[in-house]
Parts: C-alpha cells; sequence; structure tokens
C-alpha cells in the first residue's frame, strides 16, 4: 500500500507544479496576452475643466456664452456660441468681467454708489489702459482690457443708469466716443495680430461674431439709456463714434 500512496502523491506533486506553472507571472520583457486600451481618441469626451486645461497649454482660452453640459468635446463646444482666443487675451478679459460681476453682486441693492465703483474702478482706468496700448501697438493686451469691460457690460446695466459719471457731460460722452475710436484701432488690424482665428477654432474665426457682440452691446446701450434712464440727449453711441 506504500507504493500506492507515494504514486498518489506523485501524481499530486505533478498537477500542483504544472498549476505552478501556470499561474507563474511572464518573465520581464516577454509579451502578455492582456488586452489592451485603445489609445485616447481627440474628440473623446471630457470635463470641461480638463478641456480648459489642455487649451490652456495650447496658448488659448475659451469665453462661453451659453451652457454646456460635462462631459463633453472641444468639437461639441465649438458648435455653441463661444469665443476662443488667445490666453493672453481671454484671461485677462474674463478676470475683469469676472471683478465687475463680483462687485455688482456684493452690492444686491445697486444704488448709485455701485454705478460710480463700476466706473471709477473699471470703466475708466480700462479704457485709459487700452487706450495707450492700442497707440503703443500692444493690440492683444488693449483687445484684452476692452474685451474685460465688453462682457459684464453687454449684460449688466448697472454701470450705466445710476451714476455721477453723466454729471461731468464732457467726461461721460468722451468714454463713448473714445472707446469707439479704440475699437476702430484694433479692428483695423487682421486677425492673426489679433488671434482673432486660432487653428483650434472655428474655419471662419471670431471676428463677426465680436462685431455682433459690440453692436449688440452698443445699440442695448442706446435702448436703456431712452427707456429706463430717461435719457434726454443724442444717444451715446452713434454712426459718427
Amino acid at each position: 500500500m506504500a507504493p500506492r500512496r507515494m504514486a498518489t502523491t506523485r501524481a499530486g506533486r505533478k498537477q500542483t507544479a504544472a498549476k505552478a506553472v501556470l499561474k507563474r507571472p511572464a518573465a520581464r520583457g516577454t509579451s502578455k496576452a492582456v488586452t489592451r486600451r485603445p489609445a485616447a481618441r481627440t474628440d473623446s469626451r471630457r470635463s470641461i475643466s480638463d478641456i480648459l486645461k489642455s487649451l490652456k497649454r495650447e496658448g488659448l482660452g475659451l469665453i462661453l456664452f451659453e451652457k454646456v453640459r460635462s462631459p463633453t468635446t472641444l468639437e461639441a463646444i465649438k458648435q455653441k456660441d463661444h469665443l476662443l482666443l488667445p490666453a493672453e487675451v481671454a484671461g485677462p478679459a474674463l478676470k475683469t468681467a469676472a471683478s465687475m460681476d463680483a462687485l455688482v453682486l456684493s452690492r444686491p441693492y445697486g444704488g448709485m454708489t455701485l454705478g460710480n465703483l463700476l466706473w471709477d474702478r473699471f470703466a475708466l482706468p480700462s479704457h485709459q489702459r487700452a487706450a495707450r496700448q492700442a497707440r503703443d501697438g500692444q493690440f492683444r493686451k488693449s483687445f484684452a482690457e476692452l474685451l474685460g469691460l465688453l462682457l459684464h457690460m453687454s449684460k449688466d446695466n448697472h454701470w450705466i443708469c445710476r451714476q455721477e459719471v453723466v454729471l461731468d457731460w464732457k467726461e461721460f460722452s468722451g468714454f463713448f466716443t473714445k472707446m469707439s475710436a479704440t475699437w476702430r484701432r484694433l479692428l483695423q488690424q487682421t486677425d492673426e495680430v489679433l488671434g482673432l482665428k486660432p487653428e483650434a477654432g472655428i474655419k471662419a474665426g471670431y471676428r463677426k461674431r465680436l462685431l455682433q457682440l459690440l453692436r449688440g452691446w452698443e445699440e442695448e446701450t442706446n435702448l436703456i439709456l431712452a427707456l429706463e434712464c430717461d435719457w434726454q440727449r443724442p444717444p451715446p453711441f452713434h454712426r459718427g463714434n
């Protein structure tokens, strides 16, 4: 009986050894029969935050005018209302607009003080810098200054109706005349100079959308003054500007 038990034991050892061979990991440098994940596609869905970071690495900044669901793709975003501009333009512009938005939210009751602060802290000094930069040929810096004002002023009217800058008519009317002149100087530059046609953006570029934004703001400002502010003078934006 002893030899029979020994045979059984040897057979068991062979089975155990066979299992061990099957479980033994492959040596380094040898190929494994493992299913590999496909490489990430450039149009794969990602969070908006990840897309913004990726654009920033490429020197670009995204300005959205409508909500976008996340996760999404850059191609899907480009179907929405947006501007895709150099980071040196979009970044400072968004920062200025956000600071103006924050000031408005910090004073929920509005009033004359809020209007004065928007002019004193943002509208007047930002345009002064923009005008100087445009004269010096620093067109993207100037563009960033004016775009920041435009992003806020085109969606909020606290800056226009209740403020005391209007008491100095020369300064008030001069603001619109000079701002229009600075915008004209900027828009005389090519898309390449202003960064209005980045390779990653839409094929036509963003000059047309920028002009629409500007014209809409001008018309809205004239309308608000006429209907809500009891404006008795000629509109600040007119063909002569």
